[in-house]
């Protein structure tokens, strides 16, 4: 099943208590989660996405419209020409450094504890060179093929 205790969506509630911390912020990633490559994804698709994710949000504090995280990391360099058009910081799930000031950001991520292990540990093992050239191998040849359809 896609929902279990360990995977699910926020509740309001618990979005609007997690940003209450100063360190918090929330952004858009889509209405739907739909992977934002052409073949499931026109302009017009990911206008709907993002601006019903954006209506959704901006009744949160902390809310910052002016960055984007790819929905399961997966895009095409159409979409991605339309997210650095309209937003100032993407986050993609490729791992790997970034410098301040770069729009597109590798981000990773962080799981329960419980069932992933220590968020110190996960952080580290994200950042080591195995887990970075796995990405490179695992994402970016389904990407390539997605985008090909």
């Amino acid at each position: 099943p896609l929902m279990t205790d360990f995977y699910r969506p926020f509740k309001i509630i618990e979005i609007k208590e997690l940003v209450t911390h100063p360190l918090v912020f929330i952004a858009p990633h889509s209405h739907t989660h739909r992977p934002t490559v052409r073949s499931y994804s026109s302009d017009e698709d990911l206008d709907f996405e993002i601006n019903e994710n954006l209506i959704f949000f901006e009744a949160f504090q902390s809310f910052l419209k002016e960055d984007f995280s790819i929905p399961c990391g997966l895009y095409c360099s159409n979409s991605m020409k339309y997210f650095e058009q309209r937003f100032q910081r993407i986050y993609t799930i490729e791992g790997g450094s970034f410098k301040p000031g770069d729009q597109v950001i590798s981000r990773i991520s962080l799981n329960d504890p419980d069932v992933r292990g220590d968020l110190l540990e996960q952080i580290n093992s994200s950042f080591s060179f195995k887990s970075r050239l796995r990405r490179s191998f695992i994402f970016r040849p389904y990407i390539q093929w997605k985008a090909s359809r």
